[in-house]
């Protein structure tokens, strides 16, 4: 089984029990979460959203996140940002063969 590498992006009511999912999935691993709470930034994904330490720290950052190549991402914000997920120039390219499918472009 192949398997998916995963950012959750927002960690809400939804977003929290999302991230619990991803965590326990066994054709899952969790790649990056995104925060858009300060408070949030840097802790453990597993802390927040109440299991053990998942070894990913959360992030502010959005290029850290695209930079990541993951093979999905979870979108969950409360309010959908269309400067974040349509920017009026698209992200730079990795050379990761993954990252083409990380990316979102513009509509």
């Amino acid at each position: 089984m192949t398997t998916l590498r995963v950012v959750q992006w927002a960690t809400g009511n939804i977003g929290t029990r999302s991230l619990r999912h991803v965590i326990e999935h066994p054709g899952l691993a969790l790649a990056g979460v995104y925060v858009t709470a300060a408070a949030k930034a840097g802790r453990d994904a597993g802390e927040l959203c109440g299991l053990p330490p998942a070894g990913v720290a959360a992030t502010a950052d959005v290029g850290e996140i695209l930079a990541l190549g993951a093979d999905c991402v979870l979108y969950m914000p409360a309010a959908c940002d269309l400067d974040q997920v349509a920017p009026s120039s698209p992200p730079a390219r990795t050379s990761s063969p993954r990252a083409a499918s990380s990316t979102i472009r513009p509509a």
